[in-house]
């Protein structure tokens, strides 16, 4: 496992060419003030309350065949690789954990588990929704009382809800079994069950008639049906709720119905103890369109968010879900052995969403602050737009509106100079202060006037025009985002036992080929090595950032000389070229010209991805961490580059690994011994690649391959190997005999 990226040095012969860089649609970046409060804020408590739960924490690879996921299959990304292998991102986390439970025969156990997932979806900035995302999952497998799980995991969901303030919530309860004993009593053919849960659980985003219309039209429900269905779906509320079902002449009939209403009976005396029976509903609405799902199921929303300070709605649905699947891990077992589970997820990004709006607008108290000192910093740290406030547009009851890059600026009026004062009450009054901020992008009108503005602004056509509404948003993200709406617009038949029992080995027994699982005892020796290169980073000032698991494949191409063959060029079902991450210095490189940065240190762990021969003997994957540690900007000469070497030696003697040797060159160095040898400058990266096989083989199978591959005379590469075979130590003049 590669641990450390140091800061490298491109060849100076590189040819740099015009690119616009940016992530991929609906992909999210995210700056370091993002990552260490919000995230670290977040995710803390999901830890602590799993922790607290005595969890073993574990980890499996993304690329997994998953088939369990009903009318949501269609959002999972199937991908083809350059070679023609199929393979599926993670749709969730709920899977790949059974197929954990399956593989290593495990009955009992708690787990928690943080990291991404991916799904085809229609992505929303404004919702907290995109298309690679964080899940932060809790399950309990195995026998226990009834229902003692299932209100153990409404509890932890209710205490990190409560932990994170983010407002009012409420979770609401149902039961699948409820749901399709329903569906019998109302005539709905078993093979329609998944479909007609996949559009009931469209009621959280339309209209009960939009709904009924969709199961007429579409899935092909009588209206009688749809009728007697709506007589149900329509009710919600508590214990009260449940002993009217009980008594109902039609549910009374069904076996299913009253396991389920009798199972919802002693849920609710549990959430009673818990001391958390009032902000739990029973709706018969909710469906929870994932097919895996026999039992309970729930959902947590937000109630009525409002923006702390300008009182703008947040619309955000769904932050966290979860339910039963007692059947999915047999699926995985060679001999079909269950093992009851439950378990919940939260939907971290959504949540981001709301702590980020609800951030309080920072001060900076200096002594008669300079206005051009300001906007300096607004341009040096890729801040868009300023509120300039001064004595004469607090006269004149205006702000003006400047955009940095362009120096543009525009007036408002009145209804925002209310809200500024209000803001500023009890602050500091000095000639000039700024409010820096960024315009997000939302369906109400007066945001969408705001957006407007801020476009003519880019146009270098300013208006008068009053805005009623502005929203005052400080996130560092980059305005064009903000502004601009981002959109993005088979199996094959053989011999039925045959195909399925390949299948099943495939699914049940082996990972995608060159990833590997983690175990707890392995999972605890990675976050001790995690934790000490994190500390170090951090003693040596750099902040973290994240990136995008995928980049789009022109802003890998060319990156990587003859490496460039082990990058994964994907292409999804729908046919857009991606590429998986080779490492993660390109994925910086763009990250600093896409937000104008010009000087930062940062420190980043995360997974990359090499189409290469994996020897997991010696801790070669195709699926593997790096954790890199870089110094972006001008400072003076070979500083930045001793401190990069100071951090490895610091990690590897704080790792206790053993002896180790820092190798260091120059490709200024090699670049020059090559002309001198004779090499053609076409050559040199073929003939830089090949050098770099030293580690792994002798110096005449290199001599070998420059000469037989490369093409180049053997005078030239015995020239090369005269020079390329050396090494030594610096030795202080003193020490020079």
């Amino acid at each position: 496992m590669q641990w450390i990226t140091v800061l490298r040095t491109a060849s100076s012969r590189t040819q740099h060419l015009p690119v616009q860089f940016r992530i991929l649609r609906l992909f999210s970046s995210h700056l370091p003030n993002q990552v260490t409060e919000d995230a670290e804020k977040q995710l803390s408590h999901q830890q602590n309350a799993g922790a607290s739960k005595g969890n073993l924490i574990l980890k499996v690879p993304k690329e997994l065949l998953q088939e369990n996921y009903g009318e949501e299959a269609k959002l999972i990304y199937d991908l083809e690789d350059q070679g023609g292998e199929m393979l599926s991102l993670r749709y969730d986390l709920t899977v790949p954990f059974a197929r954990f439970l399956a593989m290593n025969k495990i009955k009992r156990c708690k787990r928690y588990h943080i990291a991404k997932v991916y799904r085809r979806d229609s992505p929303s900035i404004k919702r907290g929704r995109f298309r690679e995302f964080i899940q932060c999952d809790f399950d309990i497998a195995g026998q226990y009382d009834p229902m003692i799980p299932d209100a153990e995991c409404l509890k932890v969901m209710h205490e990190i809800l409560t932990a994170l303030q983010v407002g009012d919530f409420l979770i609401k309860i149902n039961d699948r079994r409820i749901l399709q004993g329903i569906f019998t009593i109302c005539g709905i053919p078993e093979i329609k069950f998944e479909r007609i849960c996949s559009t009931l659980d469209k009621l959280d985003k339309i209209s009960w008639e939009e709904v009924k219309n969709e199961m007429i039209l579409e899935d092909g429900i009588s209206p009688e049906c749809v009728n007697c269905i709506s007589e149900y779906v329509q009710l919600h509320g508590g214990p009260g709720l449940v002993e009217k079902l009980l008594k109902d002449p039609k549910l009374v009939q069904n076996r299913l119905v009253m396991e389920g209403l009798e199972d919802m009976k002693l849920l609710f005396e549990y959430l009673t103890l818990f001391g958390i029976i009032d902000q739990v509903s029973l709706h018969l609405s909710l469906a929870r369109g994932l097919a895996y799902y026999t039992g309970v199921i729930y959902e947590a929303v937000l109630l009525c968010q409002k923006h702390s300070r300008l009182n703008e709605s947040l619309s955000l649905r769904s932050v966290a879900g979860g339910g039963r699947y007692d059947e999915l891990v047999a699926k995985f077992d060679s001999k079909g052995h269950k093992v009851p589970c439950v378990g919940l997820s939260i939907g971290v990004e959504r949540l981001f969403s709301i702590i980020e709006q609800n951030n309080e607008a920072e001060m900076l108290y200096k002594k008669n602050p300079r206005l051009l000192e300001q906007l300096q910093y607004c341009e040096e740290t890729g801040i868009p737009l300023a509120i300039i406030v001064g004595e004469q547009e607090l006269n004149d009851g205006i702000v003006k509106l400047r955009d940095v890059v362009t120096r543009k600026e525009g007036e408002q009026e009145s209804k925002f100079r209310l809200r500024v004062r209000r803001v500023t009450s009890g602050s500091f009054l000095s000639p000039f202060f700024i409010f820096i901020f960024t315009v997000v992008m939302a369906e109400e009108e007066a945001l969408r006037k705001q957006a407007d503005m801020v476009r003519r602004l880019k146009q270098e056509k300013a208006s008068s025009e009053e805005v009623s509404e502005p929203v005052i948003c400080l996130s560092g993200e980059d305005e064009e985002k903000n502004i601009e709406a981002l959109c993005w617009p088979a199996n094959q038949a053989g011999s039925r036992s045959g195909w399925n029992l390949l299948r099943f080995l495939l699914m049940c027994y082996f990972c995608f080929q060159g990833t590997r699982d983690y175990n707890p005892k392995q999972m605890a020796i990675r976050e001790k090595v995690f934790n000490i290169i994190t500390q170090c980073f951090k003693r040596h000032g750099a902040e973290t950032i994240d990136t995008p698991v995928f980049e789009l494949k022109e802003t890998l191409t060319g990156k990587y000389g003859e490496d460039s063959k082990l990058i994964y060029d994907l292409k999804d079902q729908g046919g857009e070229l991606l590429s998986l991450r080779y490492d993660l210095t390109v994925p910086f490189a763009r990250y600093l010209a896409m937000n104008k940065i010009t000087n930062i240190k940062r420190y980043q762990i995360a997974k990359v991805y090499r189409r290469d021969n994996p020897a997991m003997t010696k801790g070669r994957y195709r699926e593997f961490y790096q954790c890199d540690f870089d110094i972006a900007g001008h400072y003076d000469i070979m500083i930045p580059d001793a401190e990069c070497l100071k951090i490895v030696h610091e990690i590897l003697c704080a790792l206790q690994i053993g002896d180790f040797l820092i190798k260091v060159n120059d490709r200024r160095i090699l670049d020059g011994m090559f002309a001198v040898c004779g090499v053609p400058d076409t050559k040199f990266r073929t003939i830089c690649s090949t050098v770099d096989k030293l580690d792994k083989m002798a110096w005449e199978d290199v001599k070998n391959e420059m000469v037989g591959e490369k093409g180049l005379a053997p005078e030239i590469a015995d020239h090369i190997g005269g020079y390329v075979r050396l090494h030594g130590k610096y030795q202080n003049r003193s020490d020079v005999s």
